[in-house]
């Protein structure tokens, strides 16, 4: 996965939880969305990138950031189970922590050294 497919399917992922919150079905498991290693991105940090990575503080900076991430998504889901009124435009809006915990992912992700075909670190764009 390169950086760029991290990023799509990291916001691909918020995009399915915000359109989640906004109309509760009960399709998200809260214990599911949790787990950081249950999404796409959450596979790739804890497989390839923990051996391309196994040091760098920006990929730290990416898995701490990634599990609020999830944390703040299964909080959210759970109150939007428990009351399908309780997300408000605020904690959805760009402000919301939701929004804040992803900007943290990408620009974590952004910080990560660009990799060669032969896993020599370029530098970090």
């Amino acid at each position: 996965m390169d950086r760029n497919e991290a990023i799509r399917a990291h916001t691909g992922w918020k995009k399915r939880l915000t359109a989640y919150l906004r109309h509760p079905d009960g399709s998200l498991d809260p214990s599911d969305v949790e787990r950081v290693n249950a999404c796409e991105l959450g596979e790739w940090i804890e497989d390839e990138g923990r051996i391309e990575f196994p040091t760098d503080m920006a990929f730290q900076h990416l898995e701490i950031a990634h599990s609020r991430f999830h944390r703040c998504a299964a909080d959210m889901v759970r109150r939007a189970d428990t009351d399908p009124h309780t997300p408000q435009a605020s904690d959805l809006g760009a402000d919301g922590e939701l929004s804040r915990t992803s900007r943290e992912v990408v620009n974590s992700l952004l910080a990560l050294p660009v990799l060669t075909r032969s896993g020599r670190h370029l530098s970090r764009v």
